[in-house]
């Protein structure tokens, strides 16, 4: 059981049977190895062997796995070293932004899009403050849930250049790609952005609509201006649906703002 795990996670003599267990036939073979692998590797180690073209897919899925898991420790503020909107994940701390780019562009250039998702985490929680074009391209792939995934993450970068890309996926009205419009609104919503949210209450889309409402619901702390800018919007909505829901929202922040009132 975990006591077995533990020693043989603990016995670095055995990383190059596990690599050569790792890029067996047997898919549960290499998952099996990959998680010993993983619990045995620092997490620059572990990178390095994302980074390496050889390394399985379904390695390359678990180590970004681990490497993503929340630890007991807070993630790194926001700095210089780590512009993002977003704090790393501790176990990314004190990894160069260059190595996680590195890793994620040899994940997002994989054939297998489980493997070009997992490049998505990546790249968003490498900390960087421009949007690197490997997520731009992500954010254009043929698999829908790589797509999908990549817009939402657009949320996690302190850039123009991300929302802007975000609000040219929700302006594109195409109702083939209505799942990359739900993305850019989990995108806007990720970001702060909830002016773009609102913006979503005319869409032609009842869908959109519906789902920008619901995003607005399932959020706490909205700033002053969002809260005075609300009722106005609400009367773009044209889906019973999200009228309704909206109805639920104002009410709930006239319940909150009375509560605030000394």
């Amino acid at each position: 059981g975990r006591a077995v795990f533990s020693r043989i996670a603990a016995d670095r003599t055995r990383l190059d049977a596990l690599r050569q267990m790792a890029a067996a036939q047997s898919p549960a073979h290499r998952a099996q190895a990959a998680v010993l692998l993983a619990a045995m590797l620092t997490p620059a180690e572990l990178v390095r062997e994302i980074a390496r073209s050889e390394t399985d897919g379904i390695a390359c899925q678990v180590y970004v796995a681990s490497l993503l898991a929340p630890g007991e420790e807070p993630g790194s503020a926001a700095g210089p070293d780590n512009p993002a909107r977003y704090p790393r994940p501790p176990r990314l701390r004190g990894i160069a932004a260059a190595d996680l780019r590195a890793a994620a562009g040899r994940l997002a250039a994989d054939p297998d899009w489980r493997v070009r998702y997992a490049a998505v985490d990546l790249l968003a929680a490498a900390g960087d403050a421009v949007l690197p074009p490997s997520h731009i391209a992500l954010a254009r792939d043929s698999a829908w849930p790589v797509r999908s995934h990549a817009i939402e993450a657009l949320g996690a970068y302190a850039s123009t250049g991300a929302l802007a890309m975000a609000r040219a996926c929700i302006a594109q009205g195409d109702p083939v790609r209505l799942d990359d419009r739900l993305a850019a609104l989990h995108a806007f919503a990720r970001a702060g952005a909830w002016d773009d949210v609102m913006g979503a209450f005319a869409d032609s889309a009842p869908d959109v609509q519906y789902a920008a409402v619901g995003i607005m619901l399932a959020a706490f702390g909205f700033p002053p201006a969002v809260r005075a800018a609300l009722p106005a919007q609400v009367r773009h909505l044209s889906d019973r649906r999200a009228r309704s829901a909206a109805r639920d929202l104002v009410r709930r922040l006239d319940e909150e703002t009375r509560g605030s009132t000394p």
